[in-house]
């Protein structure tokens, strides 16, 4: 992985991060792993993080699928946030755990032309990692692993999203809207 930050889709539900049932703003993100839709890569998350002599990377999980009528609208939404990420020094990851097969979710990547790299998160590692409570829910993590964002994928009644969080970050900025409530 190349890239100096990374962006990764979830879509799954359930899940318990450090004491806490799910990943807050300010926690580190517990480690997982989880394999690419063909099933040949393993990605671990905390490949992402600052290493000793690294500059570590960002990391923005967002929990979606194609399955889920708000994750089919969040489609369009994710490919900006995609398209903001390119020549950016920035991998935009999909990691779908919400009942979609290996199989089939490749086939949609194929058709729908998704170019970042999926995820398949079938017993829901990355779910029961994070436990977000909808589908579409995103998460952006520091170098470090931290969690600097929490909320919806697009912002709503003055409240920031993915998208202006991520903006603020590749700018250097603090977040400023650090939670917004995603809605599935």
């Amino acid at each position: 992985m190349k890239s100096a930050i990374a962006l990764v889709a979830v879509a799954g539900i359930a899940c318990a991060a450090q004491d806490s049932p799910t990943l807050k703003v300010g926690q580190i993100c517990p480690a997982f792993a989880l394999k690419t839709v063909d099933g040949l890569k393993e990605i671990k998350i905390e490949d992402f993080r600052k290493k000793e002599g690294s500059e570590g990377q960002f990391v923005v999980l967002t929990f979606w699928s194609y399955k889920c009528p708000s994750g089919e609208k969040a489609m369009p939404d994710l490919a900006k946030v995609y398209e903001l990420c390119k020549g950016k020094k920035v991998e935009f990851i999909g990691i779908c755990s919400y009942g979609e097969g290996a199989e089939e979710l490749a086939k949609y990547a194929t058709d729908n032309k998704i170019e970042y790299t999926l995820l398949y998160d079938g017993e829901t590692k990355a779910a029961k990692s994070l436990e977000p409570k909808v589908v579409t829910c995103s998460y952006i993590l520091d170098r470090e692993g931290r969690c600097l964002y929490k909320g919806a994928h697009k912002g709503r009644k003055n409240q920031g999203g993915l998208l202006e969080a991520l903006k603020e970050v590749l700018d250097g900025k603090e977040v400023t809207t650090k939670e917004s409530a995603a809605k599935g």
